[in-house]
């Protein structure tokens, strides 16, 4: 990320494994929090990021998604100028592999692969026991203090359909309707994407 200004990163790996701790032995800045139990809910991982964590924003990453280097620095300006408890992405683009198809997503506001929030343990926890919507209780919480909603309209975050993802951001059938929207699973709406529409080169260059 190009904002390393005081940064810590802590992954956390469940399942039995060993993969992650040759990958991350030689990399002191990184903290590996690992638990061999495989059917760890996202809510409660989060959660126990969250205690480990000593910063004073705190910024969520998933493992399937694809995240530019410059989206830390670009979510943090937008969270600090916004004056807001909280920011999150409510439009982003995406990707599909089982069709290799763009896709772009709106009304998605609040997911936990997108948020960033100042860190208040006290208060602010995901939800153990769903399997998916685990930010819920967490953004109900800062909701008093605003939570700023960012459009992504040049590829900062890409959304990766990989087909075994918790939550479907998609349809279960794919039709090709260039410019139209309709509505997918959780409130979140669809439509393909054009792949020009994407203009950050770093984002591109991984999926590449």
């Amino acid at each position: 990320q190009t904002y390393a200004e005081n940064c810590e990163l802590i992954v956390f790996e469940s399942g039995c494994s060993e993969r992650s701790e040759s990958f991350f032995e030689d990399k002191p800045d990184v903290t590996l929090v690992h638990d061999a139990r495989p059917y760890l809910t996202v809510g409660h991982k989060r959660n126990v990021l969250m205690q480990r964590a000593r910063g004073d924003v705190l910024c969520m990453f998933d493992d399937d998604n694809v995240y530019s280097p410059r989206y830390v620095e670009a979510m943090l300006l937008h969270l600090l100028s916004s004056g807001a408890e909280a920011t999150t992405l409510d439009g982003f683009f995406g990707i599909s592999l089982d069709t290799d198809t763009w896709e772009s997503y709106r009304n998605v506001g609040g997911r936990g692969e997108t948020l960033l929030f100042f860190a208040k343990k006290q208060q602010a926890s995901f939800d153990e026991e769903v399997t998916w919507g685990e930010e819920k209780k967490m953004i109900d919480l800062v909701r008093p203090n605003g939570i700023h909603r960012v459009w992504d309209d040049v590829g900062l975050f890409i959304h990766v359909d990989h087909g075994k993802n918790f939550t479907s951001v998609r349809p279960a059938t794919h039709e090709e309707r260039k410019g139209q929207w309709y509505s997918a699973d959780a409130g979140v709406e669809w439509r393909p994407a054009r792949r020009e529409e994407i203009s950050c080169e770093p984002a591109l260059d991984i999926l590449d």
